[in-house]
């Protein structure tokens, strides 16, 4: 889908670079590629970019939720609490 993006289509909005795969050896992937690739269609990416094993995405929700906030807050992203603006 990203190839097909105009040039600028992310300006303004700021992405969590997120990459599932099924192999480990793919983690690199997220910052030498997706996130350079994110911010050259504009968007701002203050954070570092997260690897997803999709073996994780079979665990139940909410331990995979719980995961996810926790790896996010390490790589720098900065949450705000559930529920939070609502």
């Amino acid at each position: 889908m990203l190839d097909q993006a105009p040039g600028g289509w992310l300006r303004g909005k700021t992405a969590v670079p997120l990459l599932v795969a099924a192999a480990d050896k793919h983690a690199l992937a997220v910052e030498v590629h997706l996130k350079p690739l994110l911010a050259e269609l504009g968007a701002q990416v203050p954070g570092r970019g997260l690897f997803v094993d999709e073996s994780e995405l079979a665990a139940d929700q909410t331990v995979l939720i719980t995961s996810l906030r926790e790896r996010l807050g390490e790589a720098g992203w900065f949450l705000s609490p559930v529920g939070a603006g609502r």
